[in-house]
């Protein structure tokens, strides 16, 4: 019953969005644009650009070294995994699916990017074994620097506070990149507490 329940809300969503398009925004648009430059404005937004080829750079099977501080004062703890990514929906997004260990205990992680040509940003969803929530962040990417810079926001399980966390990647090569994420350590500074190396297989 609840696959059921799901199944429904989504197609009801995707009816209602299709409606607004279809209906009420050509409404508020009448007097300043015809049906032809709504649908081509309609249609601009929706194609994958140059942006989504970044995503595609990412696609591939990595090897995952991870590095993880219970304590940011202390050496981290190292262990291995694997990341499969692929780009899905006719170049729109990047999926990922992600299998290791990390603080000693198993980790599967399922993961989704890619890039609002409206919002002119990339927005991502992580998921994953260890915790009941899902983090959405968003961010720029700077092409000559190779690094893209995401934000989010969590909750603290100890305190039930909301706090900001702060990922980046860094693009070493086509065959390598860096993921580390840090968010407000013990006194409230910003410290780094998971780092992830892939590289290519």
């Amino acid at each position: 019953m609840p696959m059921r329940t799901s199944f429904f809300g989504i197609v009801a969503c995707s009816v209602c969005l299709y409606l607004a398009a279809t209906f009420c925004v050509p409404v508020a648009c009448a007097q300043e644009m015809s049906q032809e430059e709504m649908m081509a404005k309609w249609m601009e937004a929706a194609q994958p650009g140059p942006p989504h080829k970044v995503l595609a750079k990412m696609a591939g099977t990595w090897q995952a070294t991870v590095k993880s501080w219970e304590d940011p004062t202390q050496p981290p703890q190292v262990s291995e995994g694997t990341s499969v990514s692929k780009i899905i929906m006719e170049g729109r997004f990047l999926k990922t699916d992600f299998e290791g260990t990390m603080m000693g205990m198993p980790m599967v992680g399922l993961g989704y990017l890619g890039y609002d040509n409206l919002k002119q940003e990339y927005c991502g969803v992580w998921m994953d074994n260890m915790s009941t929530s899902v983090m959405s962040y968003s961010g720029t990417f700077d092409e000559k620097a190779g690094v893209m810079t995401c934000y989010g926001e969590g909750i603290d399980p100890m305190s039930g506070q909301k706090y900001t966390s702060r990922m980046v990647t860094r693009v070493v090569s086509p065959d390598e990149h860096v993921w580390e994420m840090y968010s407000p350590g013990p006194d409230g500074k910003e410290v780094k507490w998971v780092e992830i190396t892939y590289v290519r297989k």
